[in-house]
């Protein structure tokens, strides 16, 4: 519930990225947020593979699960953590 309060507060005061990661584990947050805020439209969304993830198969999978987990179709960017 704090994630969520506090990026609902970051998006209302004009933030535009948001960082994050599926080791933070707290990506179902952020979409929360971002649903209550009106969608991401405006937001540029980075997440990370952690590394445990490495790997062209394993990678694919933590990218998807992040996706699912934002509720977004897309990410802005992807890094390696």
């Amino acid at each position: 519930e704090d994630c969520v309060e506090a990026v609902k507060y970051a998006l209302a005061a004009g933030y535009a990225h948001i960082d994050t990661a599926s080791i933070y584990k707290n990506e179902a947050d952020i979409a929360a947020a971002l649903k209550a805020a009106g969608g991401r439209s405006q937001v540029f969304i980075t997440t990370k593979v952690s590394p445990y993830e490495q790997g062209t198969v394993k990678a694919r999978e933590a990218v998807e699960r992040s996706l699912s987990q934002l509720d977004t179709d897309y990410v802005d960017c992807v890094l390696i953590h």
